[in-house]
């Protein structure tokens, strides 16, 4: 999390394609974050000021023909952002529980501010309220050691 703080988030960008975009993904939600960090060695979320600029309201879901999946931020917007349920995907009613995810594209647009390394201890109850079937998690409840320390492009915003 330092090198990233010292070099940048620009790279991060390449390491998936991304549901709603290709970018670099924030949340306002450090619950939301919790199994992005999870597989880390030293689980770290850092707390950053996003100019998200004009923002693209993102309603399009992952699977349909018109999903956002590794396109790039639309042209006259500066990020995408979308209302989440707890799977990832965008909220189709009022009911649902929420949180937020925001893609840019430009490195100018993020300040990092603040880090915070998350005790693993804490980590296996807060993980109960996702049910994504992600193998590090399932690697993490059965007590098995945590993979190789990777970043993930994932970030909590202020």
């Amino acid at each position: 999390a330092i090198s990233i703080c010292n070099t940048g988030f620009a790279t991060l960008a390449l390491l998936d394609s991304g549901f709603y975009g290709k970018g670099v993904y924030f949340t306002s939600s450090a619950v939301y974050v919790t199994p992005y960090i999870a597989q880390s060695k030293r689980p770290t979320i850092i707390i950053s000021y996003v100019i998200p600029g004009n923002p693209y309201p993102v309603t399009e879901h992952p699977k349909a023909s018109n999903s956002l999946v590794g396109a790039p931020i639309k042209s006259g917007v500066q990020s995408h952002y979308v209302v989440t349920n707890l799977q990832g995907l965008p909220v189709e009613s009022p009911s649902d529980e929420y949180y937020n995810e925001l893609v840019i594209s430009q490195e100018a647009q993020v300040l990092p501010a603040l880090l915070i390394v998350v005790n693993h201890e804490c980590l296996p109850k807060l993980l109960q309220r996702f049910d994504r079937p992600i193998v590090e998690f399932q690697r993490m409840r059965e007590n098995m050691a945590p993979p190789d320390d990777t970043m993930t492009p994932f970030y909590v915003t202020e």
